[in-house]
This record gives structure tokens, C-alpha cells and sequence, in this order.
């Protein structure tokens, strides 16, 4: 493992057991129950090799055996060939992982506009709309009301709003660590929503190193994107924390 893969999962442990604790009943329970999920899951694909996973010629080494490797470790409790196992779960893993880190930074920033605000504001307008652009707007909306109105600086919930650009990451969109969770976001909601051989030249990214310079997330090496992935998981978890103590008794939606 690289030095950089270490320093990642140390993070990864580190946010973690920094993460806080949500009042029963409270809104924040849902973008946690995603954070700690996909804090086990980095660790899980860490544990299985995902820095060195490689995807030579992956159909005939990996696919066309990896059914019958996980009944045998379901019968068994391990497996003959540990490079299918590891390869193919570490793979599950890191999308699992990816998957929940998404979904905690988008729930979050509904969760934000969808509670009164402190003062009386009440819930933003697009508190009930499924359209992440609107809800992102209205997200910065109230950040800039509670910085100009109640004199809270909102640091971490910034620094997740800004990963953001205005105009939504695309499959051509250039590689960029600034905006690893638009970058994720992309990854995720394209792949559920298309059909495999679409994605044909976006599932180039596993081997090559920490050196090699991506052009765009899909030829983003495995370490690349696990770094990308492990930074995002502190990110949300940093502006979950900051929310939370913002209101952390909040329980309801309701106006």
C-alpha cells in the first residue's frame, strides 16, 4: 500500500470516531446512518485490496468465476482463489462506499433547507423538490442568511456547497480534486441510470498509481479515486457534525 493509500484510511478512522452522535428522533439520522456506512465500507474495500486491484482482462479472471467464489465463502467462510474474492469485493466496496457519501451530502443539504431555521425562517422553497440544482441553490440561499443574520460562520457546510459548481459535472468535465463529491456525484447517478455498454470507456479507472495525472474521473486510477473518495467521506462528515450542532434537537420538516 502507498504511502498516500495509508494516510487516506487513517483518515478514514480518524472522522469516524470524530463522527457525533444524533439525538433520537432527530433529522440528522439519516445523513449518519449514510456516513458510517461508508466509513466501514473505505475500510472494508482498503481491507480488500482496492489500491492494487486490477482489471486486466476482468470478464475471464474475475466475472465469469466470482459467483462460485462467494457461495464457496458463504459455505465455507473463505475461499481457494483469494485474488477473484478480494478483486471483486473490494469493487463492491468502493461503490458502496461512494454510493452512501453521495447520498449523506445530498440528504444533507435537504435536510438544511428543509428544517425552520433558528430565527423563524421558515423551510426554503424547494425544500420539497427532488431537483439537486434547486435544492443547492436554496442551500446557499440560507448558508448566506445565517452568516448575514445570525453572525454563524458555516466553514465545513461552505466547503461541501463549493464542491459544487453551478454547472453540473458531465462525463466530459475535466478532472478536478476540487470537486471530487460533483465528480462522485456524476459516477453514481450515471451509472444507476445507464445501460452498461454506454459506460463502456467510463470503467477504465482501476491499477496505474498515485503519479499518474487523470484527464477525467473515468481514467482516474484506483488510488486516485480512493483519495477523492476518502477526503469527500471527512467533508460531509465535518459539515453533518457542523449541522447538527446548529440545530440538534430538530425533529421535524414541518413549517
Amino acid at each position: 500500500m502507498c504511502q498516500t493509500a495509508e494516510s487516506d484510511i487513517e483518515l478514514v478512522r480518524v472522522a469516524l470516531k470524530a463522527i457525533g452522535l444524533p439525538e433520537v428522533g432527530t433529522v440528522w439520522i439519516g445523513p449518519y446512518e449514510q456516513l458510517h456506512g461508508a466509513g466501514f465500507a473505505l475500510l472494508a474495500a482498503t481491507r480488500h485490496g482496492v489500491h492494487r486491484r486490477d482489471l486486466s482482462n476482468y470478464h475471464i479472471r474475475v466475472r465469469t468465476r466470482v459467483v462460485q467464489t462467494i457461495l464457496e465463502h458463504d459455505k465455507l467462510g473463505k475461499v481457494t482463489d483469494e485474488f477473484v474474492f478480494d478483486n471483486a469485493i473490494a469493487g463492491f466496496y468502493f461503490n458502496a462506499a461512494i454510493q452512501r457519501i453521495v447520498w449523506a451530502s445530498e440528504r444533507l443539504i435537504k435536510t438544511f433547507i428543509s428544517v425552520p431555521c433558528i430565527c423563524g425562517r421558515k423551510r426554503e422553497q424547494n425544500a420539497d423538490a427532488r431537483i439537486f440544482p434547486k435544492l443547492l441553490k436554496d442551500a446557499k440561499l440560507r448558508k448566506d442568511h445565517l452568516i448575514s443574520e445570525d453572525k454563524r460562520t458555516f466553514p465545513e457546510l461552505s466547503a461541501l456547497l463549493n464542491q459544487f459548481p453551478d454547472k453540473e459535472h458531465k462525463r466530459e468535465s475535466p478532472y478536478d480534486p476540487q470537486r471530487s463529491l460533483a465528480m462522485l456525484r456524476y459516477d453514481v447517478n450515471n451509472r444507476k441510470h445507464a445501460v452498461y455498454d454506454s459506460l463502456a470507456r467510463d470503467r477504465k479507472s482501476a491499477g496505474g498509481g498515485c503519479d499518474v495525472a487523470p484527464n477525467y474521473w473515468s481514467d482516474a486510477p484506483q488510488d486516485c479515486q480512493m483519495h477523492l473518495a476518502c477526503n469527500s467521506f471527512d467533508l460531509v462528515r465535518r459539515a453533518y457534525d457542523e449541522l447538527r450542532d446548529w440545530q440538534p434537537s430538530v425533529q421535524t420538516y414541518s413549517d
